[in-house]
């Protein structure tokens, strides 16, 4: 799956570092919109499930970092949107970013 054109794409050496983070983004923001549409017909609400398969293709095609953004990104929203608990969800997303950190 990994030599797929794609994947060839995304982490050649020249690949510009705004496709691989928008990846991220455009991940993140189509598993926020389709929570919002189960939300709209009444459907159970599988963010999570949906946030994880957009982290996943973020890591496979666009790399570490993006996928790390993506990760980020996915905490804050379902904080903030989803579970409406911003503030636990931000300390969380800080502690994550600290301990995540190598070591000197």
């Amino acid at each position: 799956m990994a030599n797929s054109s794609t994947a060839k794409k995304l982490t050649r050496p020249g690949a510009s570092s705004a496709r691989r983070y928008g990846l991220a983004f455009v991940s993140v923001t189509g598993a926020l919109l389709l929570e919002l549409l189960f939300h709209h017909f009444n459907l159970p609400h599988p963010f999570a499930a949906f946030a994880q398969s957009g982290i996943a293709i973020t890591f496979w095609y666009a790399g570490t970092k993006p996928g790390i953004v993506a990760v980020l990104l996915s905490s804050l929203i379902r904080g903030f949107i989803v579970e409406g608990q911003a503030a636990a969800s931000l300390a969380l997303c800080i502690t994550w970013c600290f301990c995540s950190l190598p070591s000197s």
